[in-house]
């Protein structure tokens, strides 16, 4: 290697370590910003105060020793939720002795934060561009759209499907964060196998077995994240599918089901 190729190979990566430093940053702005000034560290984000109280109630019990599936709010003696993450965050508390609303911040930082890291990856893989790392995170700023609307870091329930984002979706750090972070990571990994011909066949088929298992996993996170893993998953797999085969006959067939499935959602109101 001579002294004039030298520059020009750390120069990209030098871009590409900075844009990764940026996403994580962006990250930290979006999900820490809003509570610039208030007790972030030592309070608990009571986002529609009843959901996010309930659930640590469940990590609560699991700090204090409790691992029975039962939590304050629902009276019954029992829980049929999906707790696997309050269950992760209240072990961790009990095993560190942090308080399980730091754990729960922490947690939640770090599984949103490696989501943004690998689509941020995935981007520069099929771009080739230093910075593309960078756009991924920048998604998490639509939800602060909503200041210039209600003066506020979000909108009310009256217009939140429009400005919503997923900046206030992932804001809570609770288990539908968790279950959407673990869904982006899986779809990178199929979306990397696919598209990586030229990478070994078994890296390939490992890439899809952990992404497979990351949806399963989603089944004890959050139910709907489970559900949106797997019809991302399966429609992935048969877009993926009719691309290879390139069968005009089955891409017909595909779209006139996908129509008639619509119609008939439609239907049924």
């Amino acid at each position: 290697m001579t002294d004039v190729e030298a520059p020009s190979r750390r120069r990209p990566t030098a871009r590409l370590a900075v844009a990764y430093v940026l996403a994580e940053a962006v990250v930290l702005i979006a999900l820490i910003g809003p509570l610039i000034g208030q007790p972030w560290w030592s309070g608990f984000r009571r986002y529609f105060s009843n959901d996010q109280l309930s659930y640590a109630g469940i990590a609560a019990n699991v700090a204090g020793g409790n691992a029975s599936l039962v939590e304050p709010f629902t009276l019954t003696g029992s829980l049929f939720y999906p707790s696997l993450w309050y269950q992760l965050i209240g072990a961790v508390a009990r095993v560190t002795t942090v308080p399980v609303h730091v754990v729960w911040t922490v947690l939640g930082l770090a599984v949103v934060s490696a989501a943004v890291l690998s689509a941020g990856w995935l981007a520069h893989r099929l771009s080739g561009a230093a910075l593309a790392p960078v756009l991924p995170a920048l998604a998490l700023l639509t939800g602060v759209l909503a200041a210039p609307t209600v003066d506020y870091w979000y909108a009310g329930l009256g217009v939140h499907a429009v400005v919503w984002g997923p900046y206030g979706t992932l804001f809570t750090l609770n288990a539908e964060a968790a279950g959407l972070s673990l869904l982006i990571i899986a779809m990178v990994l199929l979306v990397w196998a696919a598209w990586s011909p030229s990478a070994p066949a078994r890296r390939r088929a490992a890439s899809v077995l952990i992404a497979a298992a990351l949806i399963g996993l989603l089944a004890g996170v959050q139910t709907y994240s489970f559900f949106t893993g797997v019809t991302l998953s399966l429609l992935f797999v048969a877009c993926r599918s009719l691309l290879v085969s390139r069968s005009q006959p089955r891409t017909w067939a595909t779209v006139g089901l996908l129509t008639t499935a619509l119609i008939e959602q439609v239907a049924d109101g």
